[in-house]
């Protein structure tokens, strides 16, 4: 009998008696051998149009007579009989295959096995869901190729954890790779190598692992509904017409339970306090002011990071809140110290009492106000060691938040002379760009003027489509097109030294939204002029008027007032000089093209493909003196961009 066939578990059909007629809902019941466990019962369902089953799946009722030796044996005719025999059968056996290499699950797991995930979404109106966790383990075929290609140099060549790694060895990429490039050169096509490469990397991941379920976590339903409102599926543009992809090589890096394991993790952490926030430690470490907020807090074991951490967390941020520096941890370094120093040094501090506030919630606009002092000499010297000490002790072997630092670079002499603090800007970065949170402040700002509202979604849309040089924004050389899929994206001409690519780049949160003010259409202005490459650009006069519009628009705002670097011609020697001036007083289109490329390295894009999104010609090795030379096709592989799009959740925040 089949129900015998699981060594730890009973796997049989069983009559649940509820109903006042004798008959009862007949179920599966999964109940552990050695009784270690409760039984789990699974709700049988049949769908024959045949039988008096009609209208769609149904739970199945007997009287209890009638279930003999875990088989139907009476109730309908011999035909049906069979049926609904054969129907339980099957409904057994998945389950007993399903439990014996899965040996932790619950009803609703089991019911996923016999239906399918499409049925668990008539049990919306539970509380609570729970989903399992997977763990990974290696597959035979990786044990034996790691004896082949073993670690060496702390580097893995088959490590698959991130983007495919370099390292890979090319004879196991060129044997995987060879059936994908087979299958589309009979439906005469060709793959770009792109796209060849993350479909070797789905059909590796799934040769190379076996993921079982280690245990199961409970979710909230608001969670559930929330995620099925807003999830929409990724696109998959590793599914190319007329190449066949098994279905579970084609799946997402991340199931929907992991999406939901997250988002429940995320809910959790807003109903905690800050203080209960930073004793589990779920705050962000890879975020530097939110690992110096920890030292203001208790961790679990009861120990405090450092003593009245308070004062020195407070300049931080609003060194944070007023300047907007980079946060990754991965950045912290001794220039970043020294940037923050001059800028403190430079700039005073508001002298105010926090006690009572959040440094996790506060408004900065109603944080940062009032007068302001300035350090004196002592003040100086007493704050760069109380820095020194908190940056210590987090970055201990047994806190471990932050990297550690050079000492003899901040030494009191290069931190704290005169001549460093008037000639070091107040930020590490002095390219001509507006960081992410300034983009933010731009994309939500409502104009004063309504009049350079649209100039300001110009500039915008500059930035979004791919960091464009004002002359190619018009209708000559910019258009929205539309996929097969009903996928819009933004395809243009760009050149460096008159060669010309075309580039195609899908839209994303920003550049969706402004559009939408517009009916779908771009906001153009001016009248194109052609080229002698038989290209078109704006006339000189409306790049013009552009920058002046601009300028306004950023003087009103009253924001950037920052400075950066910029090379100006001095009016008595006639030489080129480099000087420092406010943004206001210098922005033009040519902070989009920059501010673009920043914003996507800032977001996690990987270097090697920012170049395909602004048509530059160098790739990742771009400033160290490294040339990668693309294929025309991949600057148009707009598909692959929108993964990118998807995968780092590029939007206002």
């Amino acid at each position: 009998m089949i129900a015998k066939a699981n060594k730890d578990f009973r796997v049989q059909p069983i009559i649940d008696r509820q109903q006042k007629d004798g008959r009862g809902y007949v179920n599966i019941r999964v109940a552990s051998r050695k009784n270690e466990r409760p039984p789990v019962d699974v709700s049988v369902y049949l769908n024959d149009k045949n039988v008096a089953l009609t209208g769609g799946e149904r739970r199945f009722k007997l009287r209890k007579n009638q279930l003999v030796d875990q088989k139907v044996h009476s109730g309908f005719s011999p035909v049906v009989i069979d049926s609904l025999n054969d129907q339980l059968d099957e409904m057994t056996t998945k389950l007993v295959r399903y439990t014996e290499t899965n040996k932790v699950f619950n009803k609703e797991s089991l019911e996923s096995v016999i239906y399918g995930d499409q049925f668990l979404t008539a049990h919306k109106s539970r509380r609570t869901k729970e989903v399992a966790v997977r763990e990974r383990l290696e597959t035979e075929l990786l044990t034996n190729l790691r004896k082949r290609y073993p670690v060496r140099n702390g580097i893995d060549p088959l490590d698959l954890d991130h983007d495919f790694p370099a390292s890979f060895p090319k004879l196991v990429f060129d044997q995987v790779a060879r059936k994908f490039q087979t299958q589309a050169k009979e439906e005469g096509r060709i793959i770009h190598p792109i796209n060849l490469q993350q479909l070797v990397w789905l059909e590796l991941n799934h040769l190379f692992y076996d993921h079982r379920v280690k245990k199961l976590e409970r979710i909230d339903t608001e969670v559930i509904n929330d995620y099925e409102r807003n999830h929409k599926p990724v696109y998959k543009p590793l599914n190319l017409p007329g190449i066949p992809i098994k279905l579970e090589v084609a799946e997402s890096k991340y199931s929907k339970d992991e999406h939901l394991l997250l988002l429940q993790e995320k809910a959790n952490r807003r109903k905690m306090s800050t203080a209960e926030l930073f004793e589990k430690q779920l705050f962000n470490k890879e975020n530097i002011f939110e690992c110096f907020i920890a030292a203001r807090f208790k961790l679990a074991d009861g120990t405090q990071v450092a003593d009245k951490p308070a004062a020195i967390v407070w300049r931080l941020l609003q060194y944070r809140d007023e300047i907007g520096p980079s946060s990754l941890v991965k950045e912290f370094n001794e220039e970043w110290c020294k940037a923050f120093f001059n800028y403190l040094f430079k700039e005073g501090y508001y002298k105010k009492s926090f006690k009572g506030i959040d440094p996790m919630q506060y408004r900065p606009k109603d944080m940062w106000t009032g007068e302001k002092y300035y350090y004196d000499s002592s003040m100086k010297e007493s704050t760069v060691k109380n820095f020194k000490r908190l940056v210590t002790s987090l970055s201990s072997k047994k806190v471990g938040l932050l990297p550690k630092i050079d000492w003899d670079e901040l030494t009191r002499d290069k931190v704290m002379t005169k001549t460093e603090i008037m000639n070091i800007d107040p930020i590490p970065q002095d390219e001509q760009i507006l960081e992410k949170p300034e983009i933010d402040f731009l994309f939500k700002y409502g104009c004063k003027n309504p009049d350079l509202e649209i100039w300001k979604d110009r500039f915008l849309l500059l930035i979004m489509f791919g960091g464009l040089r004002i002359n190619e924004f018009n209708s000559k050389n910019l258009e929205l097109r539309t996929d097969g899929h009903g996928e819009q994206y933004v395809n243009f001409k760009t050149s460096k030294q008159s060669v010309w690519k075309e580039v195609s780049n899908p839209l994303n949160a920003y550049s969706s939204a402004i559009l939408g003010k517009y009916d779908g259409q771009i906001p153009f202005f001016g009248e194109p002029t052609k080229t002698k490459h038989e290209t078109y650009q704006l006339r000189k006069t409306d790049q013009n008027l552009f920058n002046q519009k601009l300028r306004e628009l950023i003087v009103e705002t009253g924001r950037f007032k920052r400075k950066v670097k910029d090379k100006q011609i001095n009016d008595e020697s006639k030489r080129l000089e480099v000087g420092s001036h406010p943004i206001e007083e210098i922005i033009s289109s040519l902070f989009a093209r920059h501010s673009f490329s920043s914003m996507l390295r800032k977001c996690g894009v990987s270097v090697d493909d920012i170049p395909l999104f602004t048509g530059h010609s160098l790739g990742g090795g771009a400033g160290r003196g490294e040339v990668k030379r693309y294929l025309i096709s991949q600057y148009k592989d707009y598909t692959y961009k929108r993964q990118k799009w998807e995968e780092r959740n590029i939007k206002p925040e």
